[in-house]
C-alpha cells in the first residue's frame, strides 16, 4: 500500500464520524482538499462516500492527502483512536480527565441525589488521572464552565423528560431545557474555544431520547433507556470512573467498552440494577 492512501479500517471510521452533508464537507475544507474533485451526490451511504474520496487520494488529488485528512479528523475528535496520526504523534493530550458534573435538583420535582453521585465520583477519581468539577444546584448557564476547566466528559445528573433536562432557575426552581439547546452550547464552545468532548454522560431518566442530540459534540454519549433509578444511578457512576482511573478506561474499548463493563459490575453488586445494564445506551459520534 502507498503512504498515501486511506487504509480500510480509516475509510470505514471516517464513514462513522462524517456522514454524507455538511459535516464530511466540513472536513474536506479543513484538509484543503480541492473543492472540484469533491463529490456532488450519487452516493447512498458515507462509506461509499469515502471510498471514492479514499480513491481520489490515492491517484494524487492533493499533496500528502492522507496525511491531512486524518489530521483534520483528529482537530474534530482529538481524544478518537480511530485517526491515527502517520507520522506516530500522539492524538491526545497529556494529563487527567477532566470531568465537568453538573447536578441540579429544583424544587417542584422528585429529589434528585446529585450529592450522593458526585461524592461518588470524586471519589472513584481520588487515585489522580481524573480531574473533577461538580457544580451543584447547576443552571444552564453554569455550561459556560465548560470554557475554563475544558473538560473531557461532561457529566449531568438530573432530570430527564423526552426532549428536555431539567436544571435549576435562579429561584432554585424547575428550568426545563431543550437538549437540542445544550447541545448547541456546547457546539459553541467546541468550535469558539477548542473544547472536544471524549463523553457526554446523561445520568438521567428518557436518556434513549435525550443522547442522539448529543452525538455531534461528543465522540461517546452514555445514557440509559427509560426511568433511572438513583441508587443505580450512582451505583454505575462509580464503577464507571472507577474503571477510569485504571487500565480500563484506557483499553481498546474506549469509554463505550468502559461504559459496558461498569454496567456489568452495577448488575454484578446489585440485582436490583439489571435495567442499569439491559438499558444502557452507548452512542458513538455521527449516531
Amino acid at each position: 500500500m502507498a503512504t498515501d492512501e486511506l487504509t480500510p479500517e480509516e475509510i470505514i471510521a471516517l464513514a462513522d464520524a462524517f456522514p454524507v452533508g455538511p459535516s464530511s464537507r466540513t472536513l474536506l475544507r479543513m484538509a484543503r482538499f480541492p473543492a472540484g474533485a469533491i463529490p456532488v451526490g450519487g452516493y447512498s451511504n458515507a462509506l461509499e462516500f469515502w471510498t471514492a474520496i479514499a480513491d481520489e487520494v490515492a491517484s494524487g488529488v492533493m499533496p500528502d492527502g492522507r496525511r491531512q485528512i486524518l489530521a483534520a479528523a483528529r482537530r474534530k475528535f482529538p481524544y478518537s483512536t480511530r485517526f491515527p496520526d502517520p507520522a506516530g504523534a500522539a492524538a491526545a493530550p497529556a494529563g487527567p480527565l477532566r470531568v465537568l458534573v453538573l447536578g441540579a435538583s429544583p424544587a417542584g420535582l422528585p429529589w434528585v441525589r446529585t450529592d450522593q453521585e458526585a461524592r461518588r465520583i470524586e471519589d472513584a477519581a481520588a487515585a489522580g488521572r481524573v480531574a473533577i468539577e461538580y457544580v451543584a444546584a447547576a443552571m444552564a448557564t453554569d455550561l459556560e464552565r465548560v470554557r475554563a476547566f475544558r473538560p473531557g466528559i461532561v457529566h449531568f445528573i438530573c432530570h430527564g423528560d423526552s426532549d428536555r433536562l431539567a436544571f435549576n432557575d435562579p429561584r432554585g426552581e424547575y428550568d426545563l431545557v431543550k437538549a437540542s439547546r445544550i447541545a448547541e452550547t456546547l457546539g459553541y464552545y467546541r468550535d469558539s474555544a477548542g473544547v472536544r468532548l471524549r463523553a457526554v454522560v446523561l445520568a438521567a431518566c428518557d436518556g434513549n431520547t435525550l443522547a442522539p442530540y448529543f452525538t455531534g459534540v461528543a465522540d461517546t454519549v452514555i445514557g440509559h433507556r427509560g426511568k433511572l433509578a438513583d441508587p443505580c444511578g450512582i451505583a454505575f457512576a462509580a464503577q464507571f470512573y472507577r474503571l477510569l482511573t485504571g487500565a480500563a478506561g484506557q483499553g481498546e474499548g474506549g469509554l463505550a467498552g468502559t461504559a459496558r463493563e461498569a454496567a456489568v459490575l452495577t448488575v454484578a453488586l446489585s440485582e436490583a440494577c439489571a435495567p442499569v445494564q439491559s438499558n444502557l445506551i452507548v452512542l458513538s459520534s455521527g449516531g
